[in-house]
């Protein structure tokens, strides 16, 4: 039996599938050590810390969700152009005429392993808001607690210097 020469569409495909199933897996290893640090506790943690790893998460995020937004585009032209050729409405069932078993098998499994990487990030997402928020919610208790004590330190000390006057006794 002679194998069938996979389409090059079909193989643009199945690359993409697998680039968005790596990104997925860092983004989740990124995630994952990023709850690890959310979970220690925010009293032994430095501001200037907490700060460069909210930051570094949030680009490393923003990056891969950049890379797979970009990736995204390019599979919905690809399955535009398989469309076009399998008929209406793309299914990955409908290239199995076309394609040797090895890549059906592909294309099949990446197809079943990205909405489970997705749906983790999700769940990661579930848990790691809420905290970010609890933690906002405690700065800015703390930054109004601060403004209050400014404010009643304020209140009992003038803000401007008055000046001197000279008061005449005489008349």
């Amino acid at each position: 039996m002679t194998e069938k020469p996979v389409p090059k569409q079909v193989q643009n495909l199945i690359d993409l599938y697998k680039l968005d199933v790596e990104d997925y897996d860092k983004l989740l290893e990124k995630m994952k050590s990023f709850q690890e640090f959310l979970e220690l506790e925010t009293e032994k943690m430095q501001i200037e810390d907490f700060e460069k790893n909210l930051q570094g998460f949030c680009d490393f995020r923003n990056n891969c969700f950049q890379s797979l937004q970009q990736r995204a585009q390019q599979t919905a032209k690809l399955k535009s152009q398989l469309t076009s050729k399998s008929g209406p409405g793309f299914k990955i069932i409908d290239l199995k005429p076309y394609l040797p078993e090895h890549s059906f098998l592909e294309l099949i499994e990446l197809s079943e392993i990205l909405p489970q990487k997705m749906k983790q990030v999700l769940e990661l997402d579930n848990i790691i808001i809420p905290k970010l928020q609890s933690e906002l919610e405690t700065v800015m208790e703390e930054l109004n607690r601060l403004q209050n004590a400014r404010r009643t330190k304020n209140i009992y000390r003038p803000k401007d210097p008055k000046e001197a006057r000279f008061i005449d006794r005489i008349r």
